[in-house]
């Protein structure tokens, strides 16, 4: 029997592009063939490939969780910072001074200090050495997100490429 992409990833408690996923483990199958339908044994193929990992997201609200990681409590200073780091594509090793940072953002020092500790307690900034800052490489799809919004709630419909 086939089911919806989509009801097949609520049954799992995982969501959508997870699915698909851990369909493309499955050797032969083409995209064509689970789009937008997928054959239930399948799924019940992937539950035995990945043992007892999909009972215990059943409850999970997957919509709240995602908004939840997708949105700490940034200010605007700390929108600007984030958005010229990556603009500027600083990180990991890619590092900026806290001078350079005050010539790319037009911040004040306060300001700066301010959003800098912000982003640094949300784990969003690194600071390799004390007067150095990057973005957290291990949050890039988190800070993404961020400036992806950020971006469109100025008026901008795509995110540019940094």
């Amino acid at each position: 029997m086939k089911l919806l992409l989509s009801e097949a990833a609520r049954s799992l408690g995982v969501h959508p592009l997870n699915l698909l996923l851990y369909l493309g483990e499955l050797e032969g199958l083409q995209f064509d063939e689970i789009w937008p339908d997928v054959d239930e044994s399948w799924i019940q193929c992937i539950k035995e490939i990945h043992h007892g990992e999909f009972e215990l997201r059943q409850d999970l609200d997957h919509s709240r969780a995602a908004g939840a990681c997708l949105s700490p409590d940034l200010g605007d200073e700390a929108m600007v910072v984030i958005e010229k780091l990556w603009r500027h594509n600083k990180w990991g090793v890619a590092r900026v001074s806290i001078e350079g940072m005050q010539n790319i953002t037009h911040l004040g020092s306060n300001e700066l200090k301010a959003a800098v500790e912000q982003l640094r307690d949300a784990g969003l900034l690194l600071s390799p050495s004390e007067d150095t800052y990057s973005l957290n490489s291990a949050k890039k799809g988190e800070v993404e997100a961020l400036v992806g919004r950020h971006l469109s709630g100025q008026g901008e419909t795509t995110v540019p490429l940094p």
